[in-house]
């Protein structure tokens, strides 16, 4: 999966440059010089350090693509359209910047955000590619992620296959894209014959999950796998630190971030 990566940003444009250029002239935002492109993510907020990387991405890719002469000979204009993982904020958004006239929009990033907004551009005639997961976004635009459905089997199999886990424990937040994973993992886990001992949904605003990590770690469970955005794995990941026993850990892939790392602390990172 391509998450929150300055490479991911260029690529996801490349795609958009390829897609779209010959409705240029004919589409909203597409002035007599420029064409503006959005780029929604949450570009403030607990998932600040994702959407920004998403954002650098994206303007390296334009600045490169107005260096070689733009589209068509127009010029690209990147629009911030800051979502901060937020379903609500991510409507009032989305109703900017069809307002705003773009022609495009690279986004949103969040899932929970996606199922909710991304008809609206569509609706206005904005061409769409989504970062989302949720199978509930399918065809609704493009996009370069895979979906919920294609990545829960793989983590599944990873777990039962590669780890050998007999017994599993499943901590997921409460977002679209997390807790459906979770859902799917435990599902295809059970069909594999794997136990799962206890599937708990944590607050993403708590300090500490020490105390439910304490009571997972009395079920002596083979492996702990996190379905969680990275701001709460990298809290788990302290957490597990500090306990004397631990099980092995698997983070989901929502934690694949630089800021998972901050979060976390590098020792507590490696574990």
């Amino acid at each position: 999966m391509i998450r929150g990566s300055r490479t991911a940003g260029a690529l996801t444009f490349a795609l958009l440059l390829t897609a779209t250029a010959t409705a240029c002239s004919s589409k909203p935002g597409s002035s007599a010089s420029t064409i503006k492109i959005a780029l929604e993510a949450p570009l403030s907020g607990t998932q600040a350090s994702n959407g920004i990387d998403q954002f650098n991405g994206a303007k390296l890719a334009v600045d490169q693509a107005n260096a070689a002469g733009g589209v068509l000979g127009k010029k690209l204009e990147l629009v911030r359209a800051d979502d901060k993982a937020d379903a609500a904020t991510g409507l009032t958004v989305a109703a900017q910047m069809v307002a705003d006239k773009v022609f495009a929009v690279v986004g949103p990033y969040n899932s929970s955000v996606g199922v909710k907004n991304i008809k609206t551009y569509l609706n206005a005639g904005v061409v769409v590619i989504h970062l989302t997961s949720n199978s509930s976004t399918n065809g609704e635009g493009y996009t370069i992620q895979p979906k919920d459905y294609q990545i829960a089997p793989v983590e599944a199999k990873a777990i039962e296959g590669f780890y050998k886990a007999k017994s599993v424990a499943i901590v997921y937040d409460p977002s679209t894209y997390t807790s459906g994973i979770a859902g799917q993992v435990k599902t295809a886990l059970e069909r594999a014959g794997v136990t799962v001992v206890t599937s708990a949904k944590v607050d993403p605003n708590a300090k500490s999950y020490a105390g439910l990590l304490s009571g997972i770690q009395k079920k002596k469970p083979d492996l702990l796998y996190v379905s969680t955005y990275y701001p709460e794995g990298g809290t788990i990941a302290k957490n597990l630190q500090a306990m004397r026993a631990r099980p092995t850990c698997l983070m989901g892939l929502a934690n694949q971030d630089a800021g998972f790392v901050q979060a976390a602390g590098l020792a507590a990172a490696r574990l």
